[in-house]
């Protein structure tokens, strides 16, 4: 049986189509669920339906350029962080207004999805009752020497982004990471992974000292082996925040969340740890 969708139109005339997965009690929190780089929100169905179950109404969407979405990146279609940040905002005034019992909005971003959610919540951080990273970090080059990746990060940060100037869309098919990605999409990515700074073009928000004065509940989680998201990239994430933020940072085994070969996107398929703890948090924070 398909989800119910929510429509949305974007003040710069796209659409996008949200999937939701309502509790059958009005007044259950809402979880806005965003994807990883290049990830559908349809891979996340079975997770958003079992933290439903246990109580929440959850909703997914599409980045704009991928999915529901009504746009592709091309040449003629360029967008990046900035627009990003818009859309949500978007989402999180329509989600709202379709729950409006609700007690309690969360935001839980996988990967990509932590950082755009962080960047609305340093503008926005009264509209968020929490946020919920799974193997979500920034991409600063500095969050992979432990494991030897450091020159690594910052080779890719330099060569996608003129990778995706030169074919007019970032071929992340081809290249094996992402999707199709816009032009400054990545030129924002590269940027964050090169500076550890987001300066998103077009955007002159100073996010990164708004982040350091912003107090905000946050619960991480990472995975053990996880060479896309280590431990060391998760923690510059929630670091940007300012230091009395309530974090509650989970790094699980495999054995932990029993995922054998637990990785930085099969926890999705395997729901009943990380639901259970997202649900045991919730509750602690409110």
């Amino acid at each position: 049986m398909s989800s119910p969708t929510l429509s949305i139109q974007y003040s710069d005339s796209s659409s996008n189509e949200l999937s939701l997965f309502p509790h059958d009690n009005p007044k259950a929190a809402v979880i806005l669920l965003l994807p990883a780089l290049g990830v559908r929100a349809s891979f996340y169905k079975g997770f958003a339906q079992a933290l439903s179950d246990q109580g929440f109404h959850v909703v997914t969407a599409d980045w704009r350029g991928l999915g529901k979405s009504s746009i592709r990146p091309s040449r003629a279609i360029d967008f990046g962080y900035k627009e990003l940040v818009e859309d949500l905002g978007e989402m999180v005034h329509a989600i709202k207004a379709h729950f409006q019992e609700s007690k309690g909005f969360f935001l839980m971003g996988h990967s990509l999805g932590g950082q755009i959610e962080s960047m609305f919540i340093s503008k926005q951080s009264e509209q968020i009752d929490g946020l919920i990273l799974i193997a979500s970090c920034m991409v600063y080059h500095t969050g992979w020497k432990e494991i030897g990746g450091s020159w690594r990060i910052k080779l890719i940060c330099r060569l996608f982004p003129i990778l995706a100037q030169i074919v007019g869309h970032f071929p992340g098919k081809t290249v094996g990471f992402g999707g199709r990605e816009a032009r400054t999409v990545m030129r924002d990515w590269g940027y964050n992974g090169l500076t550890g700074s987001y300066a998103p073009k077009g955007d002159d928000f100073d996010y990164d000292g708004a982040l350091a004065q912003t107090t905000f509940p946050i619960l991480a989680m990472s995975m053990q082996g996880d060479n896309f998201a280590p431990k060391a990239a998760v923690e510059n994430l929630y670091k940007k925040y300012h230091s009395a933020s309530p974090v509650s940072h989970l790094h699980i085994s495999p054995e932990e969340a029993d995922v054998p070969k637990l990785n930085h996107y099969n926890w999705a398929k395997h729901p009943a740890y990380f639901v259970r703890k997202v649900k045991e948090w919730v509750e602690k924070s409110r």
